[in-house]
């Protein structure tokens, strides 16, 4: 299985590892479902240990959250493996989970800011297709005339 359901104090976790995908989310969510809730404040998700995590394993996510939403508990995401938070970025729930592990970069690891040449064209596209005012002739003697290509 690729879940476990711990419950210390006032929370319950829900620990994913491994690979959480269709074939095992719904087992998850009957799980997570028929846990009692009663006398807890906290309905926390771990997938720290996670491999992978395909869509079904997003929406679960997001049932959790649902599930926590109605049963008037905290809902968090303790920790997620790169791999998961890369889905859950690129999926746009980021602020939604609330993931706490966010990676932060320290000192040692930020990286050096370098400074780097400007190399954008500055130019409007139009000054490509109209001809120069009469001062600035010769400024660019680049000009692409329509139907010259």
């Amino acid at each position: 299985m690729a879940f476990t359901i711990l419950v210390k104090d006032d929370k319950i976790t829900l620990k994913l590892s491994g690979n959480v995908d269709l074939s095992e989310t719904n087992d998850i969510k009957l799980a997570i479902a028929e846990e009692p809730k009663a006398g807890f404040k906290h309905l926390v998700i771990n997938g720290e240990a996670l491999e992978y995590i395909d869509s079904s394993g997003v929406a679960l996510m997001l049932f959790t959250k649902k599930l926590a939403t109605d049963q008037n508990l905290i809902f968090e995401v303790e920790a997620l493996s790169d791999n998961a938070q890369k889905v859950i970025n690129l999926a746009g729930l980021a602020s939604i989970l609330k993931i706490k592990n966010v990676p932060k970069m320290d000192a040692e690891a930020s990286p050096k800011s370098e400074k780097v040449e400007d190399l954008s064209l500055d130019f409007a596209l139009d000054d490509l297709f109209n001809e120069p005012a009469e001062g600035e002739k010769n400024k660019d003697p680049i000009k692409i005339n329509p139907g010259s290509f």
